[in-house]
């Protein structure tokens, strides 16, 4: 049986099929591949710069960073964030941490840290959140705070190279 199929069907059926990419990403990809995804993330790890130097004074990487949201039920995978803000502000990003899901979960949040601070200025434009679509996609963005740490925590950073949770974040007067 030959059908021919058409963009209508790839429209109607992005988010079953994205779904299927990840899974088979997670369960086939990933686990095949992790020794070699380890030595990569540990090589990332150990290459980013904790501060860059701007005028004189270091910027730490939590003041050149932003918080990204993302709408359940409509992926966002890391390659589009890093190809949006490439395409409108260059090769800006420093690094990016996705929120770590398991098995067909998605990501609903992203860090990203960018070389330059004056590129979070860049991307809001003056207000303190902005919102913006990727590919029919919505996500929000605003600069990046810090957990605090806890008092008892022995540890100096607030949430161990792992992503703070997803606040409450109102964003209906956004526009």
């Amino acid at each position: 049986m030959e059908k021919e199929i058409d963009l209508q069907f790839f429209h109607q059926n992005q988010v079953s099929m994205a779904q299927g990419i990840a899974k088979i990403m997670e369960e086939v990809c990933l686990r095949s591949l992790k020794d070699i995804m380890d030595i990569v993330v540990e090589r990332n790890k150990m290459a980013a710069a904790p501060s860059i130097v701007h005028g004189g004074e270091a910027v730490p990487a939590d003041n050149r960073a932003m918080f990204v949201t993302f709408s359940k039920g409509y992926p966002v995978w890391e390659w589009e964030v890093r190809e949006f803000f490439r395409r409108g502000f260059g090769e800006c990003i420093e690094s990016l941490y996705m929120q770590k899901v398991e098995g067909n979960e998605q990501s609903l949040f992203t860090r990203v840290v960018f070389q330059s601070a004056s590129t979070i200025d860049k991307i809001l434009n003056g207000k303190g959140k902005a919102k913006f679509t990727i590919n029919s996609k919505h996500l929000w963005v605003r600069k990046f705070i810090p957990k605090r740490p806890k008092p008892s925590s022995s540890s100096s950073l607030p949430y161990d190279n792992e992503m703070p949770a997803l606040p409450h974040f109102p964003f209906s007067s956004v526009s």
